[in-house]
């Protein structure tokens, strides 16, 4: 049971950082973009203003959203771990979570408006092309672990 709940939290852990990393890896291609899309020094001005201001907002939601993670943690390394407890922190994660996701989202909307339309087919072909988000890629590694050790839900289902 105690093992079931550690692998919860590691993934609850691994997810929160999702949001983050998918803004994050907005502003580390702004160079990139710049190049393919052909944008402007206005507009690149514009975008790094949107990610500075999405930042400010963000932070103080990853601050809490870590401190819950570090309460989940504790709670979990009790002997018997508290299921109201648990069950309080994973859904004030999952809040948080949301928060930052449609933060995440209006950056996205915000970064688009500032495009032209020309620039906006390509900056969608160009979110298309990447490699899926870390969030969706954490599912598959967990599932082929326990397949390997020949349990899990994955093993029905032969992924």
């Amino acid at each position: 049971m105690k093992r079931a709940f550690s692998l919860m939290t590691l993934i609850v852990i691994l997810a929160a950082g999702v949001s983050l990393a998918r803004a994050q890896g907005l502003g580390r291609s702004l160079p990139v973009l710049k190049n393919r899309l052909g944008l402007t020094d206005q507009q690149v001005a514009e975008i790094q203003d949107l990610l500075r201001k999405h930042r400010d907002a963000i932070f103080p939601l990853q601050q809490e959203l870590r401190a819950k993670q570090h309460e989940l943690a504790k709670a979990l390394e009790a002997p018997q771990p508290d299921a109201t407890a648990v069950g309080r922190l994973v859904i004030e994660q999952r809040s948080l979570r949301q928060q930052i996701q449609k933060l995440n989202q209006q950056l996205h909307a915000d970064v688009r408006a500032v495009l032209t339309p020309e620039q906006q087919q390509k900056f969608d072909e160009w979110q298309r092309s990447r490699p899926q988000r870390p969030g969706q890629q954490l599912r598959r590694p967990v599932g082929l672990g326990l397949r390997a050790l020949g349990r899990g839900p994955f093993r029905r289902q032969g992924l």
